[in-house]
């Protein structure tokens, strides 16, 4: 596409940010780890990243799959980044409802798996959520201080990622 700018994407999302103390220093180097390599949202930071210079290395499942993320330090530690942004999901918004455990394992435990071996690596994470946190209701855009009330296990999964993420 050379130097072209993504089409814009109409998406909303919350994001959590975390930063372990003392990583002033560590961002002036490295790489982009993001988590989720196949979403729409990671080809757009990875295409991003590139139009600004930077360098990213995606992951998807087959590097790291998030229903057994025993291997994320090892997998974290290769790369090395200065810091890491999850886009990594149990996306599946309506298999969700008959996957409910699924989506829990991933978006819950593998979100706060991630988040914990960035926090023990001292490495500045980023962690990015859904609007199916939400119930809808409200005729204004959300943000972060907004209540969540998810409708379906999906959104609730996604809450509890947030939490676990942020514990």
């Amino acid at each position: 596409r050379g130097g072209t700018v993504p089409a814009p994407v109409s998406m909303t999302v919350r994001v959590w940010v975390f930063s372990p103390p003392n990583t002033e220093a560590a961002m002036t180097g490295g790489s982009i780890l993001i988590a989720g390599r196949n979403g729409q949202l990671a080809r757009c930071l990875r295409e991003l990243a590139a139009m600004r210079g930077f360098r990213a290395t995606a992951i998807g499942r087959r590097e790291l799959d998030l229903e057994t993320p025993g291997k994320a330090r090892e997998v974290i530690a290769s790369v090395a980044p200065s810091v890491i942004i999850n886009t990594a999901a149990y996306t599946a918004v309506d298999q969700a409802e008959a996957e409910t455990a699924k989506a829990f394992k991933i978006n819950r435990d593998g979100a706060a798996a991630l988040a914990d071996v960035a926090w023990r690596m001292n490495i500045p994470f980023v962690h990015l959520s859904t609007d199916y946190v939400f119930d809808g209701t409200k005729p204004d855009a959300y943000d972060e201080a907004d209540v969540p009330a998810p409708l379906n296990a999906y959104g609730a999964s996604k809450l509890a990622g947030e939490a676990a993420v942020l514990a």
